[in-house]
């Protein structure tokens, strides 16, 4: 019931979105707070008169809403922030948003919420690349725990590609072996977390197996942008879709997030200057 407490402290308070308003007295989180159980009997207004929205909410699974939920509350206010310039830029048509965070602000895990509600809830085509595969598999090891509880066809819509020789960790991973059906006509695949050096290897064979779904992702995360080099950014933006927005993760210390904001750009709008 936590959730529903914040909502009404921050509407007996007048703050809206989009709106500046002083906290006080400010709110204190209670971080034992839980979700009702979704097979709960107070949910059977939203069952009877929004049946989609149940089912969404049943697709995602009651740890995923809590860790949600909590974001959007947090005091920092990094993902609500993310999460708010991520839409406005889809919805604007921007092709590239600088993320800058020194290590350990949270970033990747940002980045993995987002992941989901993009692919789950917006539907939309995603893709995570890092040129050091441990950035991955700290991705897929979120993914892996907010949908803990989801079913196994949203789960499905996951995958973390893996090299030859790199040990499956998470419940995302997918080996070259068991890459057969991934990229088919009829998969659920709406999200793929793969480094960087893979991927121009893949784009490198005869058969590119993931030029089509890569043809149709909307949203992409560069994560750790700075270690990828301009290398990494020319694969990226040479290859996908004019309509993608691609958000560039990085340390402010290590990386000209401009330069290669403005890089992506050209290559996205496919402009020579």
């Amino acid at each position: 019931m936590g959730c529903m407490e914040a909502l009404t402290f921050l509407i007996n308070n007048g703050i809206r979105p989009g709106t500046t308003h002083p906290m006080t007295p400010s709110y204190n989180w209670d971080f034992t707070w839980n979700i009702i159980p979704l097979n709960s009997d107070i949910y059977r207004p939203i069952q009877t008169h929004m049946p989609e929205t149940y089912r969404l909410l049943c697709s995602l699974g009651e740890h995923f809403l809590r860790r949600f939920i909590t974001a959007l509350f947090a005091r920092d206010g990094h993902f609500l922030a993310l999460l708010l310039a991520a839409i406005w830029g889809l919805k604007g048509g921007f092709t590239s948003l600088s993320v800058q965070g020194i290590f350990g602000s949270g970033k990747t895990y940002c980045a993995s919420l987002i992941l989901i509600v993009a692919a789950t809830v917006l539907n939309l085509p995603t893709l995570l690349t890092a040129e050091p595969n441990l950035t991955l598999l700290t991705a897929a090891e979120n993914i892996s725990d907010l949908l803990r509880d989801a079913p196994d066809d949203t789960r499905a819509q996951y995958a973390r590609i893996l090299a030859q020789n790199v040990p499956k960790s998470t419940s995302i991973d997918v080996l070259p072996v068991d890459r057969s059906g991934l990229f088919q006509t009829g998969s659920p695949l709406k999200c793929v977390l793969i480094t960087q050096g893979s991927l121009l290897r893949n784009f490198c064979q005869t058969y590119s197996t993931l030029s089509s779904f890569m043809k149709t992702v909307r949203l992409a995360f560069s994560d750790e942008s700075q270690q990828g080099g301009q290398a990494g950014h020319t694969v990226l933006g040479a290859n996908l879709p004019s309509n993608c927005l691609q958000c560039l993760t990085g340390d402010k210390e290590q990386h000209n997030q401009a330069r290669a904001g403005r890089t992506s750009h050209r290559l996205l709008c496919r402009s020579p200057s």
